[in-house]
């Protein structure tokens, strides 16, 4: 049987709810690469935004004495500060999660036979939408921490 032929069979467990979903081996790659590289950019970006922003306003002295005169200058470093904070977090458990996944899954097992660890892993792991909130309010942060920053200038 071919790489392209192979199934690989999912148990995924909701609320007592299971379903098994199959996916060929070839297509979980390309998702996860394609996923991969789409969140490894937009973390990038949003952590370059979150860190470049303020640098750029903390390197130019005309620009720095303005926004430290102003009275949105706390609340815009501690949008932007936070935004970044809540990038690194999100980073670190993935990585953290990912790790203990790959270092401790026994792939001899079904999911269900796993340790009680790794299924919490895996179930952090598989909730997208921690990922995708994080980013969402990391975004309104920095939108925030923009609009107070123009508001100074206009």
């Amino acid at each position: 049987m071919s790489t392209d032929e192979k199934k690989e069979h999912l148990e995924v467990g909701s609320a007592g709810a299971k379903y098994c979903q199959t996916m060929s081996t070839d297509e979980k790659k390309e998702h996860l690469e394609a996923y991969s590289a789409g969140a490894k950019d937009l973390r990038t970006w949003l952590l370059a935004y979150g860190i470049g922003a303020p640098a750029l306003l903390l390197s130019n002295k005309e620009l720095y004495g303005t926004v430290a005169k102003s009275p949105y200058a706390n609340g815009i470093t501690i949008l932007f500060l936070f935004g970044v904070r809540l990038q690194v977090a999100i980073a670190l458990m993935n990585k953290w999660l990912n790790w203990f996944l790959y270092s401790k899954f026994d792939y001899s097992k079904t999911l269900r036979e796993q340790t009680s660890g790794i299924k919490r892993c895996h179930a952090l792991s598989e909730n997208a939408w921690i990922d995708i909130s994080i980013d969402i309010f990391s975004f309104i942060l920095f939108a925030g921490a923009t609009a107070y920053t123009v508001t100074i200038f206009i």
